[in-house]
């Protein structure tokens, strides 16, 4: 069962309800450079610096997996960097991309698959997992879809977790607009995946 899904959507939740397998070590790239920015996304984007974009530290994944020794091990030993970008359309759309690089595909690979409670979680928040796409990014691919409340208003989304060699990474879409689908969120997810191979990952 892969537990980073669970953490994931414990922060996509928490910054939407306040705003309106190699061994072998890589070269360390700007985890900034790995995530979709509003020039990623197209006209009409813009960012939301106050609710939660900018750099993910050691400390904050530590804090994350403080009840789980052996995986704060793993980022204590192989956490290289992290980055996450939110950002608003003009029709109320939210985009959350996020990727954490590690120094060991084989150390992104044990967090991505390691144990944790997904199912029990999603049964009590009422959110569910969907099919994946064929053509999503990645290894072992995960799409949940959600509702989550933006500026009192039940807004639906979906969130797609993927590992991309030494990156775990994560693509949210939120909005009660049509473009609002598991094909949107895998093409925005593609382009971000995309940045990672540039990047030599």
């Amino acid at each position: 069962m892969n537990r980073r899904p669970l953490w994931a959507l414990l922060v996509a939740t928490a910054l939407l309800s306040s705003a309106c397998a190699s061994t072998s070590k890589h070269h360390t790239v700007s985890a900034s450079r790995l995530v979709l920015h509003t020039d990623d996304l197209g006209y009409g984007w813009a960012p939301i610096a106050s609710k939660g974009t900018g750099r993910v530290s050691l400390a904050q994944q530590l804090a994350q997996d403080e009840k789980e020794p052996a995986a704060q091990d793993i980022d204590r030993r192989s956490f290289r960097s992290g980055y996450r970008a939110f950002s608003v359309a003009a029709n109320r759309d939210f985009v959350l991309s996020e990727a954490v690089e590690y120094a060991a595909t084989s150390d992104a690979t044990t967090l991505y698959h390691g144990q944790q409670s997904l199912p029990d979680y999603l049964k009590r928040t009422h959110q569910r997992l969907v099919a994946v796409p064929a053509n999503a990014p990645g290894s072992d691919p995960i799409l949940i879809t959600t509702r989550l409340p933006v500026a009192g208003v039940e807004t639906h989304g979906y969130l797609l977790f993927w590992q991309h060699g030494p990156v775990v990474e994560l693509l949210m879409l939120l909005g009660n607009n049509a473009d609002v689908s598991p094909s949107q969120v895998v093409a925005l997810a593609r382009h971000q995946d995309r940045l990672a191979t540039r990047a030599g990952l």
